[in-house]
């Protein structure tokens, strides 16, 4: 069982549909950690997700790693594997879900790669793996989540494989295997004459 969590926020406020939309039918198990300061998808949209959470709880800070904490956290109850995306992206082949586990191998998670170690941009793994490496990352926002998680999934001897996406921060392009496999495409940096 394959779960898709989606971590996104007010900023994707007009992407986050069309990011449901592209995994609703094919996930097993659809999560999605919104961080709202500002706005909510209308409820049509939130209805189509198993689980749909928002809010910090006090004395959490805001951001990416509590929604991946927290989404992990739902995942590993319910599914073998996970898959994460942004809530600006799409992907247009959910049925390359499927394909993950065989791409996985040996290793416990595979990413995409912007930088040195790995993204938070999207990753497919296992779930007890993946949570198991982020449940004890500190809940702040520097540094970013990536190279705490990352540092974490070394430490712990998880096998972590990159897969680049082809093309530099900011362009488009075919965006690697994630295009080849998903049909990955990266809303907010496609239409970035619109942000």
């Amino acid at each position: 069982m394959i779960s898709v969590l989606i971590t996104s926020c007010t900023s994707h406020l007009k992407y986050i549909e069309d990011s449901i939309n592209s995994v609703s039918d094919h996930a097993d198990f659809l999560i999605v950690g919104y961080d709202n300061h500002g706005g909510l998808p209308h409820v049509s949209i939130i209805n189509q997700c198993d689980v749909f959470f928002t809010g910090i709880p006090k004395g959490k800070q805001p951001g990416e790693t509590y929604s991946i904490k927290r989404g992990l956290g739902i995942a590993r109850d319910v599914s073998e594997y996970v898959f994460k995306m942004t809530g600006d992206a799409i992907i247009t082949k959910p049925e390359g879900l499927l394909l993950l586990p065989e791409l996985l191998g040996e290793n416990d998670i595979i990413s995409a790669q912007w930088n040195t170690y790995g993204s938070t941009l999207l990753f497919f793994g296992k779930t007890d793996s993946i949570y198991d490496a982020v449940k004890n990352i500190p809940e702040v926002n520097f540094p970013q989540i990536e190279k705490r998680l990352y540092h974490s999934i070394r430490v712990m001897g998880y096998k972590h494989k990159v897969y680049p996406m082809e093309h530099e921060q900011g362009e488009t392009g075919n965006n690697g295997i994630w295009g080849e496999f998903l049909g990955y495409k990266h809303l907010h940096r496609e239409r970035k004459g619109e942000v």
